[in-house]
């Protein structure tokens, strides 16, 4: 019987078998001492990856992390653990307030899985007249440039951490709002629970199939320890950028004229690799500059940006030139004083008095075949198009 209890115990002491890779702990409460006292802190690492671009990245996005306390911890006399049960804040109609996690590591980890997406969705917006305090995070802080957020002093229970980059989107679809973007890259989280305090994972255990480590509450595994880490396991997937080209002109006088310019991706030696190749237009009617924004390149791509067609009117002085890398928009919104990478050009006028116009055809890119891939162009317009109207073709991961 005394067995039994303890293995029941066993998952629900360390909910973080989310997504957790690896737990760690350097201080331990005194051998003996029940139920343990002070207060316990939590070290959320921005990821476990030993590659050190991908954990800078990361560190880029600007993390905000959010815990929550859900479940209060009663320590039990006789076995040296403890009971959870959610906050009433937590419990929805017809759900149980006692944690009852089911036997075996797949049910188990799907178990934890669910109450961290059912509890993040039962958070409110918080209001000024204080109603809604539970729906505050108890603790709420930065990844730093070491990769960390640590918290202050947190009492015994179950904790959801909640890790994004802006404003959360409460209710059903706040999972979509766990997002951070950096100058390259989104990073998705999933909502993650961690028990307060805790114990050691054993190495000698082979882990769950999601990697999390397999722990236990019994007495072979040590002491119960109040200095706890987790690794964010975020998913990181493509952004996109804009390139904002500025055409200045002296002494420009007469018609409006238009200007052409080729975008080229190219390799660490600068020279072009194919990957991206554009055209856009500058359309100048007269003023100080004229500007125009190419969007969908993606972030992290350095360009090669000529101009190609100066108008009969004007000479090429100054531009042509490799900027970049692209930044994503989704960073340059999620963040202030940021630019957009810009070039920018600069002509001047000869002595021939021809006009000089443009139109820039437009196509669109329909997929061949009976799949949604895209393989290749076919003409199912062609439209002419003000000459200052940048038009994108589809990537290929549209």
């Amino acid at each position: 019987m005394q067995r039994t209890s303890k293995h029941l115990s066993v998952f629900a002491i360390v909910a973080c078998v989310v997504a957790v890779l690896a737990f760690g702990g350097t201080a331990a409460f005194a051998a003996g001492a029940w139920p343990p006292e002070g207060g316990n802190t939590l070290t959320v690492n921005a990821t476990a990856s030993e590659d050190e671009s991908f954990k800078a990245d990361v560190i880029a996005a600007n993390v905000t992390v959010d815990v929550y306390k859900i479940a209060e911890a009663e320590a039990q006399e006789s076995y040296q653990t403890f009971k959870y049960t959610l906050l009433d804040q937590f419990v929805g109609e017809g759900e149980s307030a006692s944690i009852s996690v089911p036997e075996g590591s797949e049910d188990a980890n799907a178990y934890w899985k669910d109450l961290a997406s059912s509890a993040a969705k039962k958070l409110i917006k918080p209001t000024s007249d204080n109603s809604a305090d539970w729906s505050r995070p108890v603790w709420s802080g930065p990844i730093d440039a070491e990769g960390k957020a640590v918290t202050d002093a947190l009492g015994n229970g179950l904790y959801l951490v909640l890790a994004h980059g802006g404003e959360l989107t409460y209710g059903e679809e706040i999972e979509s709002s766990l997002v951070a973007a950096s100058p390259t890259y989104e990073y998705a989280f999933a909502p993650t629970i961690v028990a307060l305090p805790s114990k050691l994972a054993d190495p000698n255990v082979l882990p769950h199939n999601d990697g999390s480590p397999v722990i236990r509450t019994d007495d072979s595994y040590g002491e119960w320890l109040n200095t706890v880490e987790i690794n964010l396991k975020p998913e990181r997937g493509p952004l996109y950028g804009s390139l904002r080209i500025v055409k200045h002109i002296d002494g420009f006088e007469g018609e409006p004229a238009t200007f052409v310019f080729r975008i080229q991706s190219v390799d660490d030696l600068g020279n072009p690799d194919g990957k991206y190749d554009n055209y856009a237009s500058v359309y100048y009617t007269g003023g100080e500059s004229v500007g125009e924004t190419v969007t969908h390149i993606k972030a992290g791509t350095k360009v090669l940006v000529t101009e190609e067609y100066e108008g009969a009117r004007f000479k090429y002085v100054s531009g042509n030139g490799i900027v970049g890398p692209i930044v994503a928009d989704a960073w340059l919104k999620s963040g202030e004083n940021r630019a957009m990478v810009q070039i920018d050009f600069t002509n001047e006028p000869t002595n021939i008095t021809t006009g000089g116009h443009g139109i820039q055809n437009t196509t669109t890119m329909i997929p061949k075949g009976n799949d949604d891939s895209w393989n290749g162009w076919d003409w199912s317009d062609w439209v002419g198009a003000p000459a200052e109207e940048v038009v994108d073709p589809p990537s290929e991961e549209e």
